[in-house]
């Protein structure tokens, strides 16, 4: 586990002349394909591979910034092949996830980056990406604090919770549907399970 301090990871604006006012001794520029450009450390990237330098232009990353940001959090923090401090237990019969994770930074980690209201509609991107990268430890992470969430919602509660949506926005059953076949994992994340 390493101590990453203060995190090195900003938003960063073009200027009128379209350059960044970034040191780039210390620090590399990652377009997200949100549009937004992210400031990185140097002394992150070694830790992150799903970073890809290229000599003299600006990386791109698939997915959005906040995603980006939170991958480099728990590779800084735990590796990429890193898994929770908290003992992470299967199958999980809790409805809050404080009851599951004893570290604080992983509560902290959960409660204020991951289903922060700015970033919780980034959840199943993170998830998706944490695959891609094979970070099976913050996929594992997130699968159980997402069954913990949704555990004992209807779902319309489960959809609206997960996308973070206003409560007024209608979600039909072809919608739910959708969720179950572009994400086969959802249905068994959810689900309580009990032991024989």
């Amino acid at each position: 586990m390493a101590d990453e301090g203060a995190m090195d990871i900003r938003l960063v604006l073009k200027g009128p002349n379209g350059e960044f006012k970034v040191d780039r001794d210390l620090y590399i520029i990652v377009h997200c394909d949100d549009g937004k450009y992210i400031e990185v450390s140097k002394n992150y990237i070694k830790q992150c591979p799903f970073i890809e330098e290229a000599e003299g232009e600006i990386p791109e990353f698939g997915y959005p910034a906040a995603v980006l940001e939170h991958l480099i959090r728990w590779a800084v923090h735990y590796g990429v092949d890193g898994h929770a401090a908290s003992q992470l237990t299967r199958p999980c019969i809790y409805r809050d996830f404080s009851y599951v994770v004893t570290d604080k930074w992983d509560n902290d980690f959960f409660n204020q980056r991951l289903c922060s209201p700015l970033n919780q509609k980034h959840y199943l991107l993170t998830m998706t990406a944490a695959e891609q990268f094979g970070m099976q430890g913050l996929l594992d992470f997130m699968c159980i604090g997402l069954g913990c969430k949704l555990r004992g919602k209807d779902d319309n509660g489960i959809i609206h919770e997960v996308m973070g949506l206003d409560k007024e926005t209608e979600i039909t059953s072809e919608d739910l549907e959708e969720v179950s076949r572009d994400y086969p994992w959802f249905d068994d994340a959810v689900k309580a399970t009990t032991k024989k």
